[in-house]
């Protein structure tokens, strides 16, 4: 799935100005949806209307006028110089854009994404990965929203946590007037709150949240678990999620002084992993896992290349130095493509669980 933008962006003339208000009108016949790019405060506003078949008050003006001047014979005039206005009008338009490099912002906050899920049937008989991507996320172009998750013992916390956690995570943004940080630590404690009759199934859960702040565009990464989110960059690749295993340091760390324990590589020496949604046998009646997440903030340069964020089914066997080397080697430019293609190397190199990526292409 690939995020080719098909929309015709124009550039009005107006700086303060609210789409109710917008004097344009769309082509029905043309089936277009056309975006505004207003400009406001500085920061470029995106006004869109989602129907091809909106009409503004204006038009609906000209119509009535157009009922009225009809029973003078009047009709195939008005018909006709209203039809070729709206003509003009988006074509001066489309070339404007043109003109002032404005198609530069096509693509508003990334290039392309695309989405892979594979059971690897050799090893596993059923799919426990589930993920959603919101795209125009709370109805805002420059906001888009990326859940994955991993689920274990069973896939009910991972469906669930899909379907749920978009709409508490608008929530707590609205609530803590974009306070995105706050937001993800929130959502993840209230997304979790719904999910304490799931007490021997959980999931890890990666959360990777785009939009644009003071003019710069800012991924937001979240996660509980062993889901990774990294960024490739130009001249190297960093992670923005945690690893919560159950034999890294600070985390072993944390787990004993929140009074559990680590046996054997593993909490209580069952869970591989020190936080997670649900599983809430290791919540209630003991201690050491935890739903708070692991929080990042990374603004989006123009040579930063792509966003990938995988299940444990991929990076059990594919590092970040090996994810680097795969793109490069690769020369792959496509997000589908790539996507595909860290599917395909996960399994060649052994991975043995589900396997779920996301590849988000920036510039």
């Amino acid at each position: 799935m690939e995020n080719i933008q098909t929309n015709t962006l124009i550039e009005s003339p107006h700086d303060n100005i609210i789409a109710d208000h917008f004097n344009y009108h769309l082509l029905s016949k043309k089936n277009l949806t056309v975006s505004y790019l207003v400009k406001k405060d500085n920061i470029l506003e995106n006004l869109y209307s989602k129907s091809s078949n909106l009409f503004t008050q204006q038009f609906i003006k000209k119509q009535e006028q157009e009922d009225i001047n009809s029973k003078k014979g009047k009709t195939q005039p008005l018909r006709k110089q209203i039809k070729n206005d709206d003509t003009n009008l988006l074509l001066n338009a489309c070339k404007r854009l043109k003109e002032s490099n404005l198609n530069k912002l096509s693509s508003l906050v990334i290039k392309q994404d695309a989405f892979q899920l594979e059971q690897n049937v050799t090893t596993r008989d059923h799919m426990e990965d589930y993920l959603v991507i919101k795209k125009n996320y709370m109805n805002d172009r420059y906001k888009i929203l990326y859940i994955l998750c991993d689920g274990h013992s069973g896939d009910q916390v991972a469906k669930i946590a899909v379907e749920r956690l978009p709409i508490i995570f608008s929530c707590a943004l609205l609530e803590t007037n974009f306070e995105v940080e706050k937001s993800i630590n929130e959502s993840f404690r209230k997304m979790d709150e719904e999910l304490t009759e799931f007490t021997d199934t959980g999931a890890t859960c990666c959360l990777v949240y785009i939009c644009v702040e003071n003019g710069n565009r800012v991924v937001y990464s979240g996660n509980v678990g062993d889901s990774r989110t990294i960024l490739v960059k130009q001249k190297e690749t960093i992670r923005l999620s945690f690893d919560h295993k159950a034999n890294e340091k600070s985390e072993m760390k944390r787990v004993k002084q929140d009074g559990g324990l680590i046996i054997r590589g593993r909490l209580y020496g069952t869970l591989a992993i020190t936080r997670a949604l649900g599983d809430f046998n290791f919540k209630i009646d003991v201690n050491g896992l935890s739903n708070i997440p692991y929080v990042t903030r990374n603004i989006i340069e123009e040579s930063d290349k792509y966003i990938i964020c995988g299940s444990d089914g991929i990076w059990d066997v594919i590092n970040e130095e090996k994810a680097t080397i795969l793109i490069n080697e690769s020369k792959i430019i496509n997000s589908t493509d790539l996507c595909q293609l860290f599917i395909k190397k996960a399994i060649e190199y052994g991975s043995k669980d589900n396997i779920s990526c996301i590849v988000i292409k920036l510039n």
